[in-house]
């Protein structure tokens, strides 16, 4: 069995966290999380921000992308223990994706690594939090990376709100 490399965060570690858009979040809203074969990001569950960071609203001002200017700012705190992964280097992807994740051949010799977010799902994790740190650090690592995750984020793959 794999020693695990990558910090596991309990709800009192949880920053209360944001989600940016027009309309507010719930439960029924959020769809399944599912993988999109060969692309680091899935379908489905809550993408937030912990408050405070570089989120998606910022971006989305930086970049000029979107109306972002219509944003609302949904505050959400943790009310249930959860089990979240966080990545804060490429260490914790590749021990993430060596105990739940799968290989794609992308051009005809060279491997890469994904997260089966939907895997993770069903054996009980609750999100991933990748760090700003980590964002910078797996933005175009190889043999994994998760370009595209543009800021820091908490993505959530059952409502715990």
């Amino acid at each position: 069995m794999l020693t695990q490399t990558y910090s596991i965060k309990t709800a009192t570690e949880i920053p209360i966290v944001v989600f940016a858009h027009e309309t507010a979040p719930a439960a029924g809203l959020m769809g399944p999380i599912s993988n999109i074969h060969g692309f680091p990001k899935p379908m489905g569950g809550l993408w937030t921000t912990p408050m405070g960071g570089q989120g998606w609203t910022a971006w989305c001002q930086d970049e000029q992308w979107g109306d972002w200017e219509d944003h609302k700012q949904h505050h959400l705190a943790v009310a249930r223990p959860v089990r979240v992964a966080v990545i804060e280097n490429t260490s914790d992807l590749g021990a993430i994706i060596e105990q739940h994740g799968y290989e794609v051949d992308m051009f005809g010799s060279q491997l890469s690594g994904f997260i089966d977010y939907a895997a993770m799902s069903v054996a009980g994790w609750d999100g991933i939090w990748l760090t700003d740190a980590g964002q910078w650090a797996t933005r175009l690592s190889k043999p994994a990376n998760l370009y595209g995750w543009d800021t820091e984020t908490i993505l959530w793959f059952d409502w715990v709100f």
